[in-house]
């Protein structure tokens, strides 16, 4: 839960870096006021070197109109161009923008899927050699309570083997034999 949180503000702190980077290159909301800006000092310019320098020199009016007004004509025309050119290039900034944050949306998603699966193999595995580990526990204990009652086995046989080569030997002697047996059984030959 923590992980996903964690998460979820590292991707959200990403998409408002991503935000104000869009805002800085956001040239659709800004483009027109600095179009505007630099064409209107333009416009200032050629008007102010008209009125000081054509008037001047030819000292007519209605000419200075009419080359100011090709002039604001071909300037403004220039803006359109401007304009247009802007917002089909301030369009493609924004579309390699977005491009390149869903490359790198998908790139992150994949990482983590595949760090996903990589930890959930690690954990199968872990599981796995804890298993093997139990049973490997287990079948030493095992091994060891059947050496044990192998042992114990062989010791019982031992003193059943010496109880009945006393028996015999009493018996061949002739003896009585009351030695109980090694369960606690009673002889049963006597003399």
């Amino acid at each position: 839960m923590k992980d996903e949180n964690k998460r979820e503000r590292e991707e959200q702190e990403e998409d408002e870096r991503d935000d104000k980077v869009v805002n800085f290159l956001g040239i659709k909301q800004s483009w027109w006021r600095v179009t505007s800006k630099i064409y209107a000092a333009i416009l200032a310019g050629y008007g102010g070197w008209y009125v000081f320098f054509d008037l001047e020199h030819e000292g007519s009016f209605s000419e200075w109109v009419q080359i100011v007004g090709q002039h604001m004509l071909i300037a403004g025309g220039f803006l359109m161009t401007a304009i247009y050119a802007g917002a089909h290039i301030g369009d493609a900034i924004m579309m390699l923008h977005d491009w390149y944050r869903e490359r790198r949306d998908r790139r992150r998603r994949e990482t983590e899927a595949k760090l996903r699966d990589a930890v959930e193999a690690l954990h199968v595995a872990e599981e796995a050699r804890r298993e093997a580990e139990e049973a490997r526990r287990a079948a030493t204990q095992e091994s060891r309570r059947a050496a044990e009652a192998v042992a114990q086995l062989h010791q019982n046989l031992e003193a059943w083997n010496a109880w009945n080569y006393r028996r015999l030997q009493a018996a061949e002697k002739g003896e009585a034999f009351h030695e109980p047996g090694p369960n606690g059984t009673a002889a049963q030959n006597s003399q």
